[in-house]
Parts: structure tokens; C-alpha cells; sequence
């Protein structure tokens, strides 16, 4: 239901930008399945990441595709995707998604490669990547235009999940990231 849900915010934002194909549209992908860690791993992400590549791939964009990265792959690729933006200009559409594992910690969201071994909260903070870390590369590129979606899970067996659980924050940290303004930007580019 929620990549149902991730399709249509993907598509029904596009669509409004048909008759904008001459921007440049370009997105980075990332489905993490095969965990490490025993009991982490996952069935979709995989899928739900080629599935949406496919889609925008569909629609115009040059799409990256990174399945089951480790620490390092996923800090290249978001460095990767942020100068990728940047050198296509301030009119470029970006798109970051994001299926796997997901954490918050101290107000923090954290993106979990499959080579993560987090055992304690202090692990979690070595070894995934920042969320705000990753939007910042996006954010810098100065276009005008960025949707970033996340499917994210709590992975197994962590106690010290448990008294997170609650704290977990929305995924839409800035402007240029939140759909609604998205959508409005959107909307002026097909105009």
C-alpha cells in the first residue's frame, strides 16, 4: 500500500511537469535487502527499488540504481547524486528514494547499509548514513525541484530500538524536499 502510495505522489507529481521534458531529470534509487546481520534482512526493498527505477526511467530520468549498498556505496552514491544535480543546473528535477532499514536516534534519522553491525545506538551512529547528511548533498545543487521519499523498517532484534520506536520523525526535513511545495513547483515549471 505504501509504495501504491509512493507511485502516485511520483506520478501524479511528474505528470504536471509533462511538458516540462526538457529539464533535466535525474535520481538516485536505493533498495537495501540483503543484510548482513542475521534476521535484518528484508523481502521488497529490492524490488520496490527497481520498480520505481523502471517508472522513472519511464518518465525521463537518468536513474542510478543502487541495490543492497554497503556504508561506503551509499556515501558515494548520495555524493554522486548531489553533484550530478548540481552540474545539471538550477532547473533540473531531482528524486532520491530510499527502501530498507531505517532508524532515528537522538533526533536523527539514519539510512542502514547492509554491512551494518549495530549492536547498540553508538554502533548505529559509526556505521549508517545520515538522512540529513545525504539531503544536504541534494539540498547544496541549489535546483529547484527535489522529492525524496523513504521506506523504511526497524530492524530486528535491536533492543535498543524499542524506546526509538516513538521518537521516529518525518522524512521531509526541507523545503525543497516536501511534496507539497514540490507540487507547486511543479505545477509553475509546467506552466
Amino acid at each position: 500500500m505504501k509504495l501504491i502510495r509512493t507511485f502516485s505522489l511520483l506520478a501524479s507529481a511528474l505528470c504536471l511537469a509533462s511538458t516540462a521534458f526538457a529539464q533535466t531529470r535525474i535520481a538516485l534509487v536505493i533498495g537495501n535487502s540483503d543484510y548482513n546481520q542475521s534476521g535484518w534482512e528484508l523481502p521488497n526493498p529490492v524490488k520496490d527499488a527497481d520498480l520505481i527505477s523502471d517508472t522513472l526511467k519511464g518518465i525521463g530520468f537518468e536513474v542510478t540504481l543502487v541495490k543492497n549498498a554497503t556504508e561506503d556505496e551509499m556515501e558515494v552514491a548520495f555524493q554522486d547524486h548531489g553533484a550530478r544535480l548540481q552540474a545539471a543546473g538550477t532547473d533540473a528535477i531531482g528524486v532520491f528514494y530510499y527502501a530498507g532499514h531505517g532508524v532515528q536516534s537522538e533526533g536523527l534519522n539514519y539510512l542502514v547499509p547492509v554491512d551494518a553491525n549495530a549492536r547498540t545506538e553508538q554502533d548505529l551512529w559509526r556505521q549508517a548514513p545520515r538522512l540529513g547528511d545525504a539531503l544536504q548533498y541534494i539540498n547544496r545543487a541549489g535546483n529547484s525541484v527535489n522529492i525524496a521519499r523513504s521506506q523504511r523498517r526497524w530492524p530486528p532484534y535491536c533492543p535498543w530500538t524499542a524506546s526509538l520506536r516513538n521518537r521516529f520523525s518525518s522524512v521531509w526535513p526541507t523545503a525543497s524536499t516536501r511534496p507539497q511545495k514540490a507540487r507547486r513547483r511543479l505545477s509553475t515549471i509546467a506552466a
